[in-house]
C-alpha cells in the first residue's frame, strides 16, 4: 500500500518506555487529524492512573488551541520540517497517536515505528489492518478518547517486544 525509504531503517528496538509515558502527536494541527483528541485522551490517561505527557509537532488551525491546552509536563515542540528533525522527534516519544478521522495509509506510523516506536492508529483508516491488532500497536476509535486513553496505558505491556516487532515490520515496507 506504500513504502518507506531506506534512510529510515536505521532505529533502534527500545526495551522500554519512559515514566510518564511520553505519547507524540505529529501532524497537521486539523479537524481531520484531531490533535486535540490526543492531548485530550494523554490528559484522560493521567486521570486513569496512567502518567503520561504529550509531545507535538505540526502546525495549522488547531495549533493554538492545542498549545493553550498543555498541562504541565506536555509540549509544542514547534514543525519537524525534514527526516532528521522528526528522527529526533521519534526519539523522544514512546508511542505515536494520530487518532486520524480519515487516513489515505499514514505515513507517520510506518515512521514512527522505523524508529521503535508503537502506534496508536485510527481504525478503518488506511493503516488499519496491515497488522494484526497488538503486533505493533493498536487501532482506536476517532473521537473515543476514554478508548484512546485505555490503550496508552495497555501500550506498556510487553513494551520491548513490541519495540522491536515495529522495527522488524517497518523493514519489510522498505521500497527496495
Amino acid at each position: 500500500p506504500n513504502g518507506i525509504a531506506p534512510e529510515w531503517l536505521d532505529g533502534a528496538a527500545r526495551e522500554d518506555c519512559e515514566n510518564p509515558l511520553r505519547v507524540g502527536f505529529a501532524g497537521k494541527m486539523t479537524k481531520r487529524k484531531r490533535p486535540l483528541d490526543a492531548l485530550a485522551a494523554v490528559h484522560k490517561a493521567c486521570e486513569d492512573g496512567v502518567p503520561c505527557v504529550l509531545r507535538a509537532v505540526g502546525e495549522g488551525k488547531l495549533m493554538n488551541e492545542l498549545i493553550a491546552g498543555l498541562h504541565e509536563g506536555d509540549a509544542y515542540l514547534g514543525v519537524a520540517h525534514d527526516m532528521d528533525a522528526m528522527k529526533r522527534f521519534y526519539a523522544g516519544v514512546d508511542v505515536l497517536l494520530v487518532p486520524s478521522s480519515a487516513e489515505t495509509f499514514g505515513m507517520v506510523y510506518l515512521e514512527a515505528m522505523s524508529q521503535g516506536v508503537p502506534v496508536l492508529y485510527t481504525r478503518g483508516q488506511g493503516f488499519d489492518g496491515q497488522f494484526e491488532e497488538g503486533e505493533v500497536g493498536y487501532s482506536v476509535v476517532c473521537g473515543d478518547v476514554k478508548q484512546q486513553a485505555r490503550m496508552l496505558g495497555d501500550i506498556a505491556h510487553e513494551y520491548g517486544m513490541r519495540s522491536a516487532r515495529c522495527i522488524d515490520r517497518a523493514k519489510d515496507y522498505a521500497w527496495p
